[in-house]
């Protein structure tokens, strides 16, 4: 029920926010409330031994811990932040739901979040995801490439995945949207203190968008938090294209993510790229474009066709998990 997501959100906002606790101990504590079927808030108001007691043999001592550490502040401050996420319209997936993405689920494994905050359309992650990433500092040539993807990922039918950022996740956006597209924006930041432009509220009001994020949600944007949207970015995409990467940074380490998922990479290098960019070439990534900054031949466009080929011809089969 809506009251018990309610007080399981709670407890969880609690305990992510004990000193050391994190995302491995609110993983922990939601498979012990599996393992005793019994509520968040229930399991944390169990007497420590009474607890250890009842839950199978294992190290349980940094969630014994933690709960003894979650106090009246840490609760009250988690009550005062869902009741500014109801107001904001912010709802929440916990792992082992039947709502939270799969993907994300398969892809980051133990790494996975324990909780997942989003406003819009959720249902758009039925959809399959196109991922644009790259520079924040892009150039004109950039811009109108990233616009290009977006624009040829709405037009497939896909949802686009981007980071939220300005320069080549906006251009990307705004691609999308004026194609009248859908997309997942996941954010390295909380889903209270992001402030999306016009176009995003827009199209969010049209049930185009959805906001996705892993953060206490009135927390500012922070460097892990990023590494963490960047896996999501790559877990949630069939297809990840960078776009002017730095020779280090996020898109880079999304590139080379969805590669190790198994993603199709398209890339388009700089000589600001160095050897991320070659090693991504490397690893298996193709060329997004040509020298001027066109998409190279239809790349693009040729995967997004091979995808829609291959999931007509073998959809009716039993069985096929397809993309």
């Amino acid at each position: 029920s809506e009251r018990t997501e309610n007080v399981d959100m709670a407890a969880l906002l609690a305990l992510v926010q004990v000193p050391g606790a994190g995302n491995r101990v609110a993983r922990s504590a939601l498979l012990a409330a599996r393992q005793l079927q019994c509520s968040l808030d229930t399991l944390m108001a169990m007497e420590p031994r009474a607890l250890l007691e009842s839950l199978p043999p294992g190290d349980h001592h940094a969630l014994v811990q933690a709960f003894a550490q979650c106090n009246d502040q840490h609760r009250e401050s988690a009550q005062r932040l869902l009741a500014r996420c109801t107001k904001a319209g912010v709802s929440a997936v916990a792992l082992g739901d039947q709502r939270y993405p799969v993907a994300v689920r398969e892809c980051l494994g133990d790494r996975a979040p324990a909780l997942l905050l989003f406003i819009g359309n959720l249902a758009l992650l039925d959809q399959s995801g196109i991922a644009v990433v790259g520079a924040r500092e892009v150039s004109k040539n950039g811009q109108t490439l990233a616009r290009a993807c977006g624009r040829a990922v709405a037009q497939s039918a896909r949802a686009l995945v981007s980071g939220g950022a300005k320069g080549v996740d906006d251009s990307a956006q705004r691609g999308a949207a004026d194609a009248g597209g859908s997309m997942v924006v996941v954010l390295a930041q909380g889903l209270l203190t992001y402030r999306g432009a016009p176009y995003i509220r827009d199209v969010l009001r049209e049930g185009r968008v959805l906001l996705m994020s892993a953060c206490i949600p009135d927390s500012p944007w922070k460097q892990h938090a990023a590494v963490e949207r960047n896996d999501i970015i790559a877990a949630l995409s069939e297809v990840v294209c960078v776009i002017e990467p730095k020779k280090t940074g996020g898109s880079i380490r999304t590139g080379r993510t969805g590669i190790e998922f198994g993603r199709r990479v398209l890339v388009n290098c700089t000589s600001d790229s160095g050897q991320g960019c070659v090693d991504l070439m490397r690893a298996g990534a193709s060329p997004l474009c040509e020298v001027d900054g066109t998409l190279a031949d239809g790349a693009l466009e040729k995967v997004l066709a091979a995808k829609r080929s291959a999931k007509t011809e073998q959809g009716s089969l039993p069985g096929m998990d397809q993309i």
